[in-house]
Order: structure tokens, then C-alpha cells, then sequence
């Protein structure tokens, strides 16, 4: 089978509902990827494993209920630390903001709850999400990836 980190989200989505793969299946996969890269890679500055999993799980059930939200629906997806995600560090790629954890969720986090879909965590960003981030030194030393 192809590995899961590689499938299109359409069909990873279609892979869950039709229980082929399990949202928690496909969600520890993709927080086994996030561990065993991004030491090297320090592309999160977030991870929510235990929230996605918790989320993974509720999302299988769902569906072993028969509901589907729709295409998101028990898909994993990360978004940018400049989103407000209550309860978790949001810090735009700012060390003066670390410690910031808002009361309450920004838009597209609410969107993508609604939905279903499984939060992973938050991508790094860079000072204040400022610099276009393929001239950034990151990418400089990562061409590749």
C-alpha cells in the first residue's frame, strides 16, 4: 500500500470513509512522520498528538455511525501558527509571543473543526510570518525539500 503522507487528501479522505484506513490509522502515521523528520527539518513548532488522536478517534466513530461531514472530514491538517487555536501556543513565528494561547479559535481552525477534520499542529513560521518563506534562510538550507 502506498505509504498514507503520500495520498492525495481527496483520497485519503475516501480511504477513511469507505474504513479501508482508519483516522487514527492515518493520523498516527502522519505523527510518526512529524517526529522522525522534523528534528531535522524543525518544520512545527507545534505538534497536537494528543488532541489529533482524540480527534481521530471521535471522526472514526462518526463514521461507524454513519455520518460524513464531507471531504475534510477525518483528514489531518496543520495550520499556520499565526491562526488562533484556543488553549494552544500561537506565536506567529515570534519568541516575545510564546507564550500566548488564545481564548478562542480563529476562523479557518472553526472551519476546519466543523468539517472534521484532525488538527496535527502548527508549521514554523518565520519573525512574524514577515519574509516570503522561499527566500528565507530555512528554505536556503533545504532546497530540496
Amino acid at each position: 500500500m502506498t505509504e498514507l503522507h503520500y495520498l492525495e487528501l481527496t483520497e485519503l479522505g475516501a480511504r477513511i470513509e469507505s474504513r479501508e484506513v482508519s483516522s487514527v490509522e492515518a493520523t498516527r502515521a502522519q505523527l510518526e512522520r512529524i517526529a522522525a523528520l522534523d528534528s531535522a527539518l524543525g518544520a512545527y513548532c507545534v505538534a497536537m498528538a494528543d488532541s489529533a488522536l482524540v480527534q481521530s478517534a471521535a471522526a472514526d466513530a462518526e463514521i461507524a455511525a454513519g455520518t460524513y461531514r464531507g471531504p475534510l472530514h477525518v483528514v489531518s491538517v496543520a495550520v499556520k501558527d499565526l491562526c488562533w487555536t484556543k488553549g494552544v501556543p500561537t506565536a506567529g513565528g515570534m519568541a516575545i509571543h510564546m507564550d500566548f494561547r488564545p481564548g478562542e479559535d480563529a476562523a479557518v481552525v472553526r472551519r476546519f473543526a466543523h468539517a472534521g477534520a484532525v488538527l496535527l499542529g502548527k508549521p514554523q513560521l518565520t519573525e512574524g510570518a514577515y519574509a516570503d518563506q522561499a527566500s528565507t534562510e530555512w528554505h536556503r538550507r533545504h532546497p530540496t525539500i
